[in-house]
């Protein structure tokens, strides 16, 4: 009978919503979900412009690789056009009594002026294109400094927030993470204290960061950019924030008897018991990796998530 009750306050402590729906606390996270949302449109913005920038800089390696090419050639019809001055073709002419001498150097004097200028008019041309490239990238670049700066405002409101939501629930703080475990042992235990239940048809992911989806062979990974948002991808509780042995810093949320495994996230906004609201942020990407990876398990059985997730990239 005590092991009952025992195990009966385990299983509350850990179903009891750790936040309480005051009109305060919703109107908070409510406020963290929407900036989140913006901060995320923003970032897809960030990232498009990152890509246009890539591809103007390649284009104008490309021009300035044509520039040198032309430049050699240039060099070296003008270092024939010297050895000419030297051995000037009318001295030959008044000097040769070859007549097959002279009809050579008029010749070759005839083709290399027009090659010089030909030459030149290419450069010319190349240059002005040039000169345009270089002009969008800097305009690309002032629209890429304008959004990072209303990036980094909407942060710091995000930021007043998350404080406002640590004086709600003082014991949101960030801790150290949990000895490592290993992933199946920790599905075991989710599996004698949940009841397992079939996945849910009409189950919908958010995608979680915004950025590419790729299939893998356990889930699918996200590839997109160091220290974006991480938001909830369901209405679900965080069961684990910790140390995986084979994946890294992860978190566990569960959803009708489903786990959603993330790791890739460096910073955790949110703390073990946490009942999430879909898009309500969980952290932020790592500095170093630039990848999401997302799995989806019944128990210890891994569940293909792509079918579930709706794509924002």
């Amino acid at each position: 009978m005590k092991q009952f009750f025992i195990i009966l306050s385990f299983i509350t402590a850990v179903t009891v919503p750790a936040m309480a729906t005051t009109d305060a606390s919703l109107s908070v996270r409510g406020a963290l979900i929407e900036i989140t949302k913006n901060l995320q449109e923003i970032e897809k913005q960030l990232m498009n412009k990152q890509a246009n920038i890539k591809t103007l800089r390649d284009i104008e390696q490309t021009i300035v690789d044509k520039i040198t090419k032309e430049q050699h050639q240039v060099a070296e019809t003008l270092l024939s056009l010297r050895h000419l001055t030297e051995y000037s073709p009318i001295l030959i002419m008044l000097s040769s009594e070859s007549i097959r001498d002279i009809i050579h150097s008029l010749i070759v004097l005839q083709s290399l002026t027009p090659k010089l200028s030909a030459q030149n008019r290419i450069t010319f041309d190349v240059m002005k294109n040039l000169t345009q490239i270089k002009l969008q990238i800097i305009e690309k670049q002032r629209d890429y400094q304008k959004a990072d700066s209303s990036y980094r405002t909407l942060l710091d409101k995000q930021d007043k927030l998350f404080e406002q939501k640590k004086t709600m629930y003082p014991e949101i703080e960030e801790r150290p993470h949990q000895k490592t475990r290993d992933l199946k042992e920790l599905m075991s235990e989710f599996l004698k204290i949940y009841t397992n239940q079939p996945p849910v048809p009409m189950l919908r992911l958010a995608q979680p960061v915004v950025g590419t989806v790729v299939k893998d062979q356990k889930g699918v990974r996200i590839v997109t950019h160091q220290g974006n948002q991480v938001i909830s991808p369901c209405n679900a509780q965080v069961v684990f924030i910790g140390y995986l042995a084979d994946t890294g810093n992860a978190i566990i949320l569960r959803y009708n008897g489903l786990y959603v495994i993330l790791t890739g996230i460096e910073t955790f906004t949110c703390q073990e018991g946490d009942n999430l609201l879909t898009g309500e942020p969980i952290g932020r990407m790592s500095q170093q990796l630039t990848e999401l990876t997302l799995d989806l398990k019944q128990g210890e059985y891994p569940i293909d998530p792509s079918p579930y997730i709706v794509t924002v990239a």
